[in-house]
């Protein structure tokens, strides 16, 4: 494996292990905040209705801002995941290699309008 290779790898587990981490981080704190907070009984714990409540800046507990962000966080890693890839199969010529990324990409971006949808 040459260095370029190397450095392709390491850059891809970098964008993992951030994603994961902070993924990670973000859900464990709201899951203490979200512990540590008295529940009113008639709270909203649909995750888009949570999503819809934190984009539009309704009053949204922290708790629940920290676990939604953990898990966008943690759901949009495998995207960038192969964004940098791509990146590096781009920069190293790797034109298969470059166009399984972007089918990959495609198909990601797919799922996303159709669940959406």
């Amino acid at each position: 494996m040459n260095e370029q290779n190397r450095q392709a790898e390491r850059w891809i587990s970098f964008t993992l292990r951030i994603g994961v981490l902070t993924s990670a981080l973000l859900l464990g704190t709201g899951l203490v905040v979200e512990f540590l907070r008295p529940h009113a009984a008639n709270e909203v714990t649909d995750p888009l209705e949570i999503l819809r409540a934190v984009l539009s800046r309704e009053e949204t507990p922290p708790g629940m801002i920290l676990l939604s962000a953990g898990l966008l966080i943690l759901m949009f890693t495998p995207v960038v995941r192969v964004m940098t890839a791509l990146g590096t199969f781009m920069l190293e010529k790797d034109r298969a290699f470059s166009f399984v990324a972007i089918i990959v990409l495609v198909m990601f971006i797919l799922e996303l309008l159709i669940s959406l949808a």
